[in-house]
């Protein structure tokens, strides 16, 4: 049952709209867990296969694997939601497919090599892809200089959201 489950997920990946090849990917969802270990490889890839099909939608996580005393409350409690992490990890995957894949170097470097006007642009497409509205200009110009600007994003999301500092995304 579960070759079976893989290799039809196998077949799903090959067929994306982007035509990206399962290597690919795999390097790509390698990258996302150097910068979001607390997120399993598998829901990294669920999201990055979705996004390459166009669906901009951040998976729930269905399993926690931080040690996070947010991710334990909110598990435990049965509070669901979005954490930065998972914020971070879809807007740092839209980037990274609109860069074409990333290199071993990572985000950063990609984003450095381009003029400063089109990585804001990139990533303010990304951001707008996964949340579904912009954030302030600053902020993008902030996160520019991190090798993780989804997660620097995120971050500032969750300090000005309805419950800051949380380690979730309230909306």
């Amino acid at each position: 049952m579960a070759d079976e489950i893989h290799s039809s997920e196998v077949t799903q990946i090959t067929k994306t709209n982007q035509g990206w090849s399962e290597h690919k990917i795999e390097l790509l969802v390698d990258q996302l867990q150097e910068n979001y270990s607390d997120l399993g490889r598998s829901y990294l890839k669920k999201m990055v296969v979705a996004q390459l099909n166009g669906d901009y939608k951040i998976p729930l996580q269905e399993n926690a694997t931080s040690t996070s005393p947010f991710v334990s409350f909110a598990v435990q409690g049965g509070w669901k939601g979005i954490t930065v992490s998972q914020m971070g990890a879809a807007i740092d995957t839209a980037i990274s497919i609109a860069l074409g894949g990333i290199a071993t170097a990572g985000i950063k470097a990609a984003l450095s090599s381009m003029s400063k006007s089109a990585a804001k642009n990139v990533i303010k497409t990304a951001v707008i892809k996964v949340l579904g509205s912009s954030v302030p200009a600053a902020t993008i110009e902030y996160a520019l200089n991190y090798a993780s600007p989804g997660y620097q994003i995120a971050k500032y999301w969750d300090e000005h959201d309805a419950y800051p500092n949380n380690g979730r995304i309230n909306f």
